[in-house]
């Protein structure tokens, strides 16, 4: 039964198979969860003259499991370091080569800025949140795009979102931080954005009866952590400046009184009547009096008529102002479990526009940070040999317990926050390889399950002098009334 065979690493740098230039036991990889870049480090032994590998900056770096069909692709990167040294004990020009390599995610970060122009016109109407990450990564960085890793998930209608300046990471986080969903790179160059959780996959089982098939064993005792430490279950979220919604001032004519102050200093003033007529508004200190029948002072919030309405005429003036959407989210759950607040800092962020962003952003960090931390720490044994082995795994994926841990019962499935491998000696000359998981052991033993779906809203007014004519940032996506 070969198999040990299909779990054996093979190396590609460069289209190059290096395989049998691996040396030692040094082989490593790590492919944290979601965005984050995930390093391996590839040691190599050759002769620099015989061999001619021709390693360059950058090169792709592709580790599949398996030599004689190494059908999964387990990593995948680029070499960003190289470090030589002679192989003195062999003579001539043997070096020993340690390859320092980051992970395709690192990609997120090194695309170009985002545009002003950002084009909505690739995906359509950008209202449903899948529609916008894929018209992003589309954009972006094409190479790392599939339509199945991102689309026919249940929608998240965005408002409206900026991305102006961002790299690829920064805009994607700024999506998940309103849809709390995630997002990252696989092994085989492919961004996926998903429903938290990783899905229902699965990269293998650990069992009590391993068969080292589909299988694996324990090394020692499953242990997880419980940190509450930074456990918040109330924020207040602050959003952008942006326009509120149409507002009405009236007063009644006395025949005398040509001034009149709005109950908000304006943004934008739309229209002023009186007795029912449109009147021709201008700008205060800006626009002759002569020529308009009524002037906006923008600054003192006033109205300034050149003839007095007469006696009795209704006067209205429709306006917006500038406003900051100002949110409160409490997790009520984790509120009413522990007996107590615990207010996390106040969110800032001026790419939300409105009082639903708002709320959904504060959603989103109090599902990550309202709920006592419960991380699981796992270390599974593989057979291998002395050149290093990997094992197949999903990143953000998951891992199938048919063990009794954590005080669970059998058949649980964990999602992967982080994996670490590293191939180490045994007697005999052979190897084996040690994969630590990190898991994350979800909600099962969560305080809070779920964030209330109530908040409490207070639109900040004349806070710390807003721009007098303020504009939505000019991103080609236009917001959805």
């Amino acid at each position: 039964m070969a198999t040990t065979e299909w779990r054996r690493i093979s190396v590609t740098v460069g289209g190059n198979d290096l395989t049998a230039f691996l040396y030692g036991n040094d082989q490593t990889a790590t492919l944290p969860d979601g965005p984050e870049v995930g390093r391996a480090s590839i040691t190599l032994r050759y002769d620099a003259e015989v061999d001619a590998l021709g390693i360059n900056d950058w090169d792709e770096v592709i580790i599949k499991a398996g030599i004689t069909s190494a059908t999964v692709t387990v990593w995948g990167g680029y070499v960003t370091r190289q470090s030589k040294e002679p192989a003195s004990e062999m003579g001539g020009n043997v070096v020993i080569n340690t390859l320092d390599c980051q992970s395709y995610a690192i990609r997120l970060v090194t695309t170009q800025p985002i545009e002003a122009t950002f084009n909505d016109d690739v995906a359509g109407d950008p209202t449903q949140d899948y529609d916008i990450v894929g018209e992003l990564v589309n954009t972006y960085l094409p190479t790392f795009y599939d339509s199945g890793s991102i689309s026919g998930l249940s929608a998240v209608v965005i408002s409206y979102i900026a991305f102006t300046g961002d790299n690829l990471r920064q805009a994607l986080q700024k999506v998940v931080n309103l849809t709390r969903k995630e997002y990252g790179v696989t092994p085989d160059k492919k961004v996926y954005y998903r429903p938290a959780g990783g899905g229902t996959t699965y990269a293998y089982k650990l069992s009590e009866t391993p068969d080292g098939v589909t299988t694996y064993p324990l090394r020692g005792k499953p242990v997880y952590d419980i940190d509450s430490i930074d456990l918040r279950n109330k924020i207040r979220v602050v959003g952008g400046w942006t326009y509120s919604e149409i507002v009405t001032d009236s007063w009644s004519g006395n025949g005398s009184n040509k001034i009149f102050s709005l109950t908000h200093n304006p943004s934008v003033v739309i229209n002023v009547t009186v007795s029912g007529v449109d009147q021709h508004v201008g700008i205060d200190f800006v626009d002759d009096p002569a020529d308009f029948d009524v002037l906006v002072n923008y600054d003192t919030a006033k109205l300034k008529f050149t003839v007095a309405p007469a006696s009795f005429a209704p006067i209205v003036c429709y306006y917006r102002y500038n406003v900051r959407p100002d949110v409160t989210v409490e997790d009520s759950a984790s509120v009413a479990a522990i007996g107590m607040t615990l207010w996390a800092p106040t969110l800032r962020d001026d790419s939300l526009s409105g009082t639903a962003d708002a709320a959904a952003a504060g959603s989103a960090y109090l599902a990550q940070q309202g709920t006592t931390l419960y991380r699981a720490q796992l270390t599974t044994v593989h057979s291998g040999t002395a050149g290093g082995t990997i094992v197949p795994w999903t990143p953000g994926g998951n891992v199938y317990l048919e063990i009794n841990a954590f005080g669970f019962t059998a058949s649980e499935l964990m999602t992967i926050k982080g994996v670490t491998l590293r191939a180490e000696d045994r007697p005999g000359g052979a190897g084996y390889c040690l994969v630590h998981w990190d898991l994350d052991l979800g909600s099962r033993l969560t305080l809070g399950q779920q964030v209330a779906n109530s908040y409490s809203n207070t639109d900040v007014i004349n806070q710390a002098y807003p721009p007098l004519m303020l504009s939505l940032p000019q991103t080609g996506m236009s917001p959805v009334e």
